[in-house]
């Protein structure tokens, strides 16, 4: 019968609301690391604009070109040099 509050036991919590905490606990802590890698990304593209090599690929050293930084505007590499890199650098959709 459980009490007033709503609660259909006695039991002081229900498994299916503690999987759900730790579902959003999990999704929360990986939008943390989204936000923490974007926010990086940003302030080091906000370095290479006063550096003056915004828009230079740092692996190879050519133009991104505007529709990448238009898309990506913190982008490293060109499209090109992405992809080779894209096997190297960590995927934070598996979080």
């Amino acid at each position: 019968e459980g009490d007033n509050a709503g609660d259909l036991s006695h039991v002081p919590f229900h498994l299916g609301d503690r999987a759900t905490d730790e579902l959003l606990v999990g999704l929360n802590a990986t939008y943390l690391e989204n936000e923490a890698k974007l926010l990086e990304d940003t302030l080091a593209a906000i370095r290479r604009i006063d550096e003056g090599t915004f828009g230079k690929c740092q692996r190879c050293g050519k133009a991104i070109k505007a529709a990448r930084l238009e898309a990506i505007p913190f982008a490293r590499h060109c499209v090109d040099c992405a992809m080779l890199e894209e096997d190297v650098r960590p995927n934070l959709d598996t979080g």
